[in-house]
């Protein structure tokens, strides 16, 4: 990998979608999946990278909203009961037998942790890379404090199984029982009291949206509120009286809970009135998870795994979306659209570590073009971005408010104000990483060339060529077929639906011509 950082730092995407592209408004939609299991986990760490894990140690990760499921293992065969991911790469699964097992490079390989107990273990969470907490069977519950290489358990006054859990801060938790007691923490886990409610059944599960606000949910339709931490519980009625499993809050009004007999309910009010979804299916549902409003996921039994969105139908489409330090503590932006519907406008968005912390940079609304089939370019400069690595994300925004989400791209901000530099080297980088599966990553530079006549090309547009062959010479992708400017590129290749096996990828552009080996490992 080269480290060496380059006056001009670009990414490619190509053709993805701000969306879903197949389904339709305010609905519940099956999703497929060829791996055969009973799922207990979904999470999401962008619109569109999201894994979810169940039993015999299956899990599952889609890089494309769920369009389709890429099936891993943890590589113990066991159930697992509950994940925790802290960003794309790095994250934990627990279950069965006391397993709990870590990821760094997204979910291609796991870590065996040791728990120290044969406990089934439900629950697992971190606030950051060091510190979580796993709970289980007979009241069992461990913490680290070093990112799950040691686990020590923790007393709470219970021996019933802990069901679920959540952690408002690294002091304040609850964690709730089989036998109907919530269980709070102000001292991150030191110590343990027990909060009553007004009806004691079954817990599943708990949400809590800030220090004070939370809900409990359980068997025979349990809904319970509190509005000061848990000192004081009121029930809420849920219109139902199966078992409820899994909830998720996106704040303090909006919020779902999953159930048996694939009952889903929402609320829009914080839980003074609730009402069921139709759901397509009668599957008992484990889990769910929303990163907004408009978007979510549900799991449970036999592979059910469904998909929320509203008005998703036709997304705007993106040929190309690019950022660029151009010196001066400024970054340009760049997108293409193929399509559009309904498009009201763009705003630009910036984070520091790209997976949260986006913010709507000001002055930023870019008008769109409503409907159309025309192509249209776009651009953006950010002039106040200090020096470091930055993300950009773009918000789009339909006719009826509706918004999405491009994936987010990179750049470095440079300490120094010097013009840009266009590269004077032609080079195709090893793709990484190598082998791969699905997905891997490349880079390359198209330098400062001449044309024709010995016309100058920097600032010019280069005919480019990025295609993927196997080892016969048959072409199986083509990744870039466009002219482009001198510069730095990095685009993904997502092999799915392709045999494992050796590719060569060769990239031409003017006189030159590279090609690197690649290696698809599934």
């Amino acid at each position: 990998m080269q480290t060496q950082r380059s006056k001009t730092f670009s990414v490619l995407v190509l053709m993805f979608a701000l969306g879903c592209s197949s389904v339709h408004a305010q609905t519940w939609a099956l999703q497929q999946t060829s791996a055969y299991t009973h799922l207990s986990a979904v999470s999401f760490l962008t619109e569109f990278r999201g894994y979810a894990s169940g039993a015999f140690g299956v899990v599952l990760k889609t890089t494309n909203s769920g369009a389709t499921w890429i099936e891993l293992s943890d590589g113990t065969g066991l159930s697992l009961s509950d994940q925790y991911f802290l960003d794309e790469n790095v994250g934990w699964v627990v279950g069965e037998n006391g397993t709990i097992s870590k990821t760094i490079d997204g979910g291609l390989t796991w870590t065996h942790q040791s728990s120290g107990t044969t406990a089934w273990l439900n629950y697992v969470c971190f606030l950051d890379a060091n510190n979580g907490w796993a709970a289980g069977e007979n009241g069992m519950l461990l913490k680290t404090t070093n990112g799950g290489a040691t686990w020590t358990s923790q007393l709470c006054g219970s021996s019933s199984t802990i069901h679920d859990g959540c952690f408002a801060s690294a002091t304040n938790g609850w964690v709730v029982t089989h036998a109907g007691a919530v269980v709070k923490t102000a001292d991150g886990g030191s110590t343990w009291q027990t909060q009553l409610i007004n009806t004691p059944t079954i817990i599943n599960a708990v949400q809590f949206v800030n220090q004070n606000t939370g809900w409990v949910a359980g068997g025979g339709g349990l809904i319970s509120k509190t509005t000061n931490g848990g000192a004081t519980w009121f029930n809420q009625s849920a219109g139902t009286s199966v078992a409820l499993n899994e909830m998720e809050f996106v704040d303090a009004d909006t919020g779902w809970i999953v159930g048996d007999a694939g009952t889903i309910l929402i609320t829009k009010n914080g839980g003074a009135t609730w009402s069921q979804q139709s759901s397509p299916t009668l599957q008992n549902l484990r889990s769910v998870y929303f990163d907004n409003s408009y978007h979510g996921w549900a799991v449970g039994l036999n592979s059910t795994i469904l998909e929320y969105a509203i008005n998703h139908a036709l997304p705007v489409q993106l040929a190309q979306f690019t950022a660029s330090f151009v010196g001066a503590n400024s970054v340009r932006l760049d997108w293409r659209t193929v399509s559009e519907l309904n498009n009201y406008g763009f705003y630009v968005e910036r984070s520091a570590n790209g997976t949260s912390g986006f913010s709507v940079l000001p002055g930023s609304f870019i008008a769109g073009n409503g409907t159309t089939n025309q192509s249209h370019d776009y651009s953006y400069t950010d002039n106040t971005v200090a020096p470091g690595r930055w993300f950009y994300r773009l918000q789009q925004i339909d006719l009826d408010q509706s918004l999405h989400y491009s994936e987010p791209v990179a750049v470095d901000v440079l300490t120094d104000v010097k013009p840009v530099q266009h590269p004077d080297v032609f080079e195709l980088q090893q793709n990484y990483p190598n082998p791969f599966n699905p997905t891997t990553t490349i880079k390359f530079t198209i330098p400062v060339g001449t044309g024709p006549a010995g016309t100058t090309l920097a600032g010019r547009h280069a005919p480019s060529l990025l295609k993927v062959f196997d080892l016969l010479g048959r072409e199986v992708a083509t990744l870039v077929n466009e002219p482009m400017q001198a510069g730095s590129y990095t685009i993904t290749w997502n092999a799915e639906g392709m045999a494992s096996g050796v590719y060569l990828c060769k990239l031409t552009s003017n006189n030159f011509s590279q090609t690197k080996t690649m290696i698809l490992q599934k």
